[in-house]
């Protein structure tokens, strides 16, 4: 007889947690976006440094877990690159265009383009292409532009959209080169995720102590990250005023508190 010996995940997929979201008509939490994003970037990573690909990253493969776990699943038929070809592997609705098309640019792009989709899923409610039929839906990743994020949900700033659409290149060169790459400049693009004046809130009153000392990093650390490593933020800034304006204002107010 043979035997497959298998870790039982109490909780669920993050298919149904996106689901039960929706039934309030609300979103995933950033802070657990990227939770569950770093999560599955990591093992992603880890598995392409041994040249393996998932080639199936959806919702349903991702495992989460009462205890806070991030799980990545259905791991049954992983490939090395050079075993894919001749074979679709693959759910349309989080398919990369490559996988499609069958060419040889299949690899690890092709994970980070469907990881790509279901952060634009937990982020917007949708996916970005859907029909009743999936050879449509699979055209049309090969040949449409994703629909911009904030066109589905005007909450998301553009250096959040901006991530996002990268991450949905056509082009795998165009995408980001590691899964880390992806959910650090999304974590900082969510960092600022305020969009208008109106949204800006006053820091409360900073601890006292080594507390204070902890919050003036944290606070420092995040805003210098967002200025000095991101590069899609300038063009950003340039385009949207009212971002712009949101940062100068919160880079103000973090430089008086240090004063």
């Amino acid at each position: 007889y043979l035997y497959l010996v298998m870790e039982y995940v109490d909780g669920m997929d993050l298919g149904k947690v996106i689901e039960y979201y929706a039934l309030d008509g609300e979103l995933i939490p950033h802070d657990d976006v990227i939770q569950v994003g770093r999560s599955v970037a990591k093992a992603l990573d880890y598995a392409h440094r041994r040249n393996v690909l998932h080639l199936d990253i959806k919702p349903h493969n991702i495992l989460m877990g009462k205890s806070g776990r991030v799980l990545l699943s259905d791991f049954s038929v992983p490939l090395k690159p050079k075993q894919q070809e001749n074979t679709i592997l693959g759910t349309m609705h989080y398919i990369a265009p490559e996988q499609i098309q069958n060419n040889k640019q299949v690899g690890p792009l092709s994970d980070l383009y469907s990881l790509g989709v279901v952060l634009y899923e937990m982020l917007t409610g949708t996916v970005p292409f859907d029909d009743i039929s999936p050879i449509k839906v699979a055209m049309q990743h090969v040949n449409l532009a994703p629909p911009p994020p904030r066109k589905i949900n005007p909450n998301l700033n553009p250096a959040t959209e901006a991530v996002l659409l990268k991450a949905l290149s056509k082009n795998p060169n165009q995408r980001y080169p590691t899964g880390e790459a992806l959910i650090n400049d999304l974590e900082d693009a969510l960092a600022f995720q305020l969009t208008t004046p109106a949204d800006i809130r006053p820091l409360p009153p900073p601890p006292a102590g080594i507390k204070m000392s902890v919050r003036r990093l944290s606070q420092k650390a995040m805003i210098e990250r967002v200025i000095t490593r991101m590069e899609i933020f300038p063009k950003i800034t340039e385009k949207d005023k009212v971002s712009r304006e949101v940062l100068e204002r919160a880079i103000n107010r973090l430089q008086h508190w240090h004063e």
